[in-house]
């Protein structure tokens, strides 16, 4: 069993208690550092938003200081949870427009996005904030950026990335925010910089996807005198003439700049070596997608495509900027341009840190389908069998680690769903790779919760072969609290038994196609059953779409499984079912109606009982069946009548277990191995019928053979036979032929 670090438990443990709605008792508040840590795990968690009991909680236990609601809907009650916090970076995507109706609306469906803000912030947290990002839809009322300005005194981030800017707007927007650092104004339809010259304290500028047609559109750009960074990606590569050749063409000098992004540009040699003797601090250029992308020139950095550490370079450096679009592009190209070729005799060192920074994008890109998508295809790849003896025990343990946390957080996603399904798909590809799923450093009970998780989640695929395979593998290895735990969870249940459902409603060719996971399904329920009350009767009241659970395993063990050793699975289900007072009140009329299937497993299975197994298979038949027999003559109608009289009911078990008996005695130790079986049968059973037969198996083996005596006493079953107690006369008539048999 692993042991985590003592910090990740304590974190999880507020999470889980904070979800579960029971950290109300404690009377402190938590540091800033872990608010914020605990805050951004809860909402990962769910697809929705924040419930009213979460939010309570995060209101009155947490003081947050950066708040990333991107990807959540924004409600009145968020809103309100916002307000109890003093923040410094706030990030808000969406409007919950089912709460608000049209209060953030105008008659021309215009955002009124100044008293957004202001409904989410108190005046203090206004002035206190340092950093915005706002996608809230994509055109706000007139006027907005003065007045959110005025609002924001000492911003000096703001990313508004998408938001239409026309007119005056980015002149207006420069004027209101004069201590600006940052400012993103990608595909915000803006055709030139007119304004811009007004942030003089500007260090970064990222206008990736703009339409800057003229030199002249770009002129203010170079008042900018502390511009280290500019980010020019994507931007009018293939309308009119080109970002970089207007930029050329200005004929100035940004003194300050250092790192160039031409991601997807024009750019070409003879422009690098005239930005190297103009801008003497320039260190670096983003040439990827670029006719420089494989190109090298000495005296200045280009990123590209030329080798694995300089793409290794230019990923971590989108992971730092958090250009989140170009995230999933890059790994597509990793995966195309170095590792589908890679061959063992590879650099190791950099396979190793392809690794890593694969690892970094899916843990810092969680909530982007793509990235997970294209993170996993890189990590089958680094995963076959020839590349993975390149990669050191951290970075099989890191990649087996961030494969669990990006899945588990992106079943949280409610968008591009087909995409997810097909990142799933490849990820139990790659756990399913025997060089993962026997790893020492595989993360057993980490990663059995995560297949139950995801079994029991709408991305488990109808036939989960792969994910049955990986959970049993994983189960043998289990602990007994751990498999305590996992009998309480009913959703897993409620999932094996929508695959049996399916197996129902299939051919024959199927079911054998299928054979393994079918028996992996009935052995879990089994054992869920087995242990846990709860589980049980979830069991007996679950419905499977418009067929109820037990009907459903009945007609699948007569009808579908009626040849097959299985059967016998069903059988003993249904017997861990019998202990729960529910269970013959719920379905006594259904099993009485169907008794007479129950007989016939009986009378008809002995032709199978020449195998090797035939003797355990037989026992195991006459026991279940007839302890549910027995079940149902104990059972009392409205009137307080038995459903079938004992006696008449006794004469045709006892007919049927004497053919069994006559049917398949031999002298192997197999067979003496059912002393356990008719020990416990003898101990445990409540009911004659199971009782009456496990007397009968003793007598007439004893009768084929004598020797069996010294077997029995030493198995236990002499003083078992001593104690046997009925009002049934048939019943002690039998304990006393056994024991003179015995003696």
């Amino acid at each position: 069993m692993e042991i985590a670090r003592l910090s990740e438990l304590s974190l999880q443990s507020v999470v889980d208690y904070i979800c579960n709605g029971i950290y109300d008792n404690v009377d402190y508040k938590l540091s800033p550092n872990l608010s914020n840590q605990i805050y951004h795990s809860v909402i990962n968690k769910a697809k929705e938003a924040p419930n009213k009991n979460i939010i309570k909680q995060i209101k009155n236990k947490l003081q947050l200081t950066k708040i990333n609601h991107m990807y959540h809907k924004l409600n009145r009650n968020t809103m309100e949870m916002f307000r109890s916090h003093i923040l410094d970076h706030l990030m808000i995507g969406f409007l919950d427009f089912d709460d608000f109706g049209r209060k953030y609306k105008d008659e021309n469906d215009l955002v009124d996005i100044v008293s957004v803000l202001e409904d989410s912030m108190t005046y203090y947290c206004r002035r206190n904030l340092k950093l915005l990002t706002i996608r809230v839809q994509l055109n706000y009322q007139s006027g907005w950026a003065e007045v959110v300005g005025e609002m924001l005194p000492n911003l000096e981030t703001l990313n508004i990335t998408g938001i239409k800017l026309t007119g005056q707007e980015l002149p207006n927007l420069c004027k209101s925010f004069p201590k600006l650092k940052t400012l993103d104004i990608s595909f915000c339809a803006v055709t030139n910089l007119n304004g811009i010259s007004n942030l003089k304290n500007l260090e970064v500028l990222i206008i990736r996807g703009l339409n800057l047609a003229t030199p002249e559109d770009m002129d203010d750009l170079f008042e900018c005198k502390k511009l280290r960074m500019l980010d020019f990606a994507k931007s009018n590569r293939n309308e009119g003439a080109s970002v970089m050749w207007n930029y050329m063409k200005c004929g100035k000098v940004l003194e300050e700049l250092e790192f160039l992004d031409c991601n997807g540009t024009d750019i070409d040699k003879s422009m690098v070596e005239v930005l190297m003797s103009t801008h003497k601090k320039l260190r670096t250029i983003v040439t990827l997608d670029s006719i420089l992308d494989f190109s090298t020139i000495p005296g200045i950095e280009l990123l590209n495509s030329s080798t694995p550490q300089l793409m290794i370079k230019s990923l971590h450096y989108y992971i730092a900027v958090n250009r989140n679009p170009f995230i999933s592009w890059m790994l597509s190209l990793f995966r195309k341009t170095y590792l589908v070729q890679w061959t063992e005799d590879g650099d190791q060192q950099v396979l190793r840190d392809f690794v890593r920074v694969i690892c970094s994008a899916m843990k810092n890109f969680c909530w982007d389908p793509c990235v997970f998508y294209e993170g996993v295809k890189c990590l089958l790849e680094i995963t076959k069998e020839g590349n993975i003896k390149g990669l050191g025990p951290m970075e099989i343990s890191m990649l087996i680690d961030q494969l669990i946390e990006s899945g588990t957080k992106s079943r949280t996603l409610t968008y591009d769903v087909e995409k997810l399904n097909a990142a799933y798909s490849c990820s139990w590809n790659l756990f399913h790779q025997p060089q993962i799923l026997y790893s020492p450093l595989l993360k057993i009970q980490k990663l059995c919760w995560y297949t139950v998780d995801f079994l029991a989640s709408e991305f488990a695929p109808s036939i989960p072969t792969k994910q049955l395979n990986i959970l049993w593998h994983m189960l043998a290895r289990f602990d007994t609290e751990d498999a305590k735990k996992l009998c309480q969870r009913t959703d897993l249940l409620d999932s094996l038994l929508d695959f049996l459902r399916i197996c129902n409603t299939e051919s024959q060719v199927f079911m054998e196609e299928h054979r393994e996971s079918i028996n992996i399904v009935l052995e879990v329920i089994y054992s869920m059953t087995k242990v846990n009350d709860e589980t049980a009767h979830h069991f007996i009241n679950k419905k499977v779409q418009k067929i109820h659970a037990i009907p459903l395993m009945i007609q699948l063990s007569d009808i579908k499984w009626n040849r097959w050793p299985e059967q016998i699975k069903v059988f003993e289900i249904l017997v861990n079912l019998t202990r729960v007072e529910k269970f013959m009140k719920r379905w006594g009329r259904y099993l009485r109606m169907n008794s007479k299937f129950l007989r016939n497993q009986l009378k008809g299975y002995y032709k199978y009982l020449y195998t090797s197994i035939g003797t355990y298979l037989a026992t195991d038949k006459a026991y279940c069946s007839m302890t549910i027999l027995s079940c149902l003559m104990c059972l009392p109608n409205k009137n307080k009548k038995k459903y079938y009289k004992w006696k008449i009911e006794n004469t045709e078990m006892v007919k049927a277990c004497q053919k069994i008996q006559t049917a398949h005695i031999s002298m192997d130790l197999e067979f003496y191995l059912s002393c356990s079986i008719l020990h416990d049968t003898l101990k445990k059973s409540k009911y004659d019928g199971p009782v009456m037969w496990a007397l009968l198996t003793m007598k007439a083996m004893l009768e084929r053979d004598i020797d069996l005596v010294e077997i029995f006493k030493d198995s236990g079953l002499l003083s078992v036979v001593q104690r046997v107690r009925s009002e049934e006369k048939g019943v002690m008539k039998l304990k006393l032929e056994v024991l003179r048999l015995l003696y």
